[in-house]
């Protein structure tokens, strides 16, 4: 798998939320504003922030449950004033193919359209507040035409034309859809950008990185499943005394009355799930932020790699709780000719050394690795991940690349190298053992590399 490819945890949790979010939206007071003949809808806010925040391909699943909810909407609640929502249920608007068609297209191109030009507009660095409005704004009024031009096409009895939005746009609603839509993601933009969330995000991610905690985040989701079941134990009592009063006065309300009082139940169900797993992963995320000032104090302060204590530590607690057959990766990294590179340009540059090394590590192996200072210019990274052998080499390329990269002044030493060793742990092994092995190998790597020096290049 390609490395830009590999998600992280705090990935799942937002898309988790998002497809949450878009539930609770769509089975609420708030996601629907209901007009004369038609309702507007502000769903679409969530589908354009998982196209802007995730990307295309995760706008388009988040168009796809769009169309879902709204196709639930149109078939359970919808009333048949309102003729333009009763065209969007397969149940009931006596054309199932068209509405199907009607409901997921324009959908699924609202959310891959609005991925693809918030991709294109995260590229630029001028006037991206503009660049971003302007994409929403053309992502939403696509949706828009294509609805109604679907509506045009498939029902042409409803009298729909496909200008309509245009026309008619504030009779209709769709002003406020589109300031919603740009007002909102414009904010979303601004807030990814800001200080204060990349600080966040970087928090929650230490303390997502020290493994300690997972225990306690599980017990905390159990608790809330517990919690969960207890509602759904409630909703379906709500349901059975319903049914009891309308035993006990001799209502009859039918059999497609029974049917959507059981539709209305099950919309209620799924909307406490999705607002049970929205509080699972606000508390997960607050934990993680709250467990990164102990992770932080674990930290070497100049580099920003984990310290020595904190490394050993969390090594020495995975290998004995690995299983037979499972493996985990250590490696031994040093600067080549640190000494010289110090004495020569001066122990500020050779701390600079130091911490672009460690940022780089850091970017390479993001979701990956930890990454730890072992003292001096020594470095270790350790990873759980035994599949990432298949991927090993192709990392340490674009490190040693990248370290390249760094400019040293003068011309006494041309270029920055470092040598590294690869150890792999095991059940029953002690971290002595994985350390040496490690280290055995890192001074076999540097000999190596010190026979094949050439130094007319001014390689070190």
């Amino acid at each position: 798998m390609d490395e830009k490819k590999r998600k992280g945890i705090l990935y799942y949790y937002g898309w988790a939320a998002l497809i949450a979010m878009e539930i609770m939206l769509a089975f609420s007071a708030w996601g629907y504003i209901r007009l004369d003949y038609v309702s507007i809808t502000f769903v679409p806010l969530v589908v354009l922030a998982t196209a802007y925040l995730l990307g295309p391909w995760e706008g388009t699943v988040a168009g796809v449950i769009f169309a879902f909810t709204g196709m639930w909407k149109a078939t359970v609640v919808t009333s048949e004033l309102a003729y333009g929502d009763v065209l969007f249920s397969p149940f009931r608007s006596g054309k199932p193919m068209q509405s199907v068609i009607l409901c997921f297209v324009p959908r699924i191109v609202l959310g891959l359209v609005a991925g693809l030009l918030y991709a294109k507009v995260k590229k630029t660095t001028k006037r991206k507040p503009l660049l971003i409005a302007l994409a929403t704004a053309a992502a939403q009024l696509l949706h828009l035409l294509l609805v109604f031009g679907l509506m045009q096409a498939l029902f042409p009895e409803s009298g729909v034309t496909w200008w309509s939005p245009i026309c008619r746009w504030h009779t209709i609603g769709v002003d406020i859809e589109l300031i919603a839509s740009v007002a909102a993601i414009v904010l979303v933009g601004y807030l990814c950008e800001s200080a204060w969330v990349k600080s966040t995000v970087i928090k929650i991610k230490e303390g997502i990185q020290a493994n300690k905690y997972t225990k306690v985040v599980y017990w905390q989701w159990g608790a809330l499943a517990l919690i969960a079941a207890c509602g759904l134990s409630v909703s379906l009592d709500l349901k059975n005394g319903i049914n009891d009063i309308v035993m006990r006065y001799d209502i009859v309300p039918g059999e497609t009355s029974i049917d959507v009082l059981w539709s209305l139940v099950m919309q209620f169900i799924v909307a406490q799930i999705a607002l049970f797993v929205l509080i699972g992963i606000m508390q997960s995320l607050i934990y993680y932020y709250y467990a990164s000032a102990e992770v932080r104090s674990r930290m070497d302060l100049m580099t920003g790699a984990f310290n020595r204590a904190m490394l050993i530590q969390t090594i020495t607690h995975d290998l004995k709780n690995l299983k037979k057959g499972q493996k985990v990766l250590f490696i031994m990294m040093d600067v080549d000719y640190f000494k010289q590179i110090n004495d020569t340009y001066g122990h500020d540059f050779g701390d600079r050394v130091l911490i672009s090394l460690v940022r780089i590590l850091q970017r390479n192996f993001a979701g990956d690795a930890l990454v730890g200072r072992m003292g001096g210019d020594e470095f270790a990274i350790y990873c759980r991940h035994a599949d990432i052998e298949r991927r090993l080499g192709n990392i340490m390329e674009q490190v040693t690349r990248e370290f390249d990269q760094m400019v040293v002044p003068g011309d006494r030493i041309g270029v920055l190298n470092f040598s590294y060793g690869v150890s792999w742990g095991e059940a029953g092994m002690e971290f002595e053992e994985l350390y040496k092995k490690a280290d055995k190998d890192l001074y076999e790597h540097k000999h190596i590399r010190r026979q094949y020096v050439d130094n007319s290049k001014g390689n070190v």
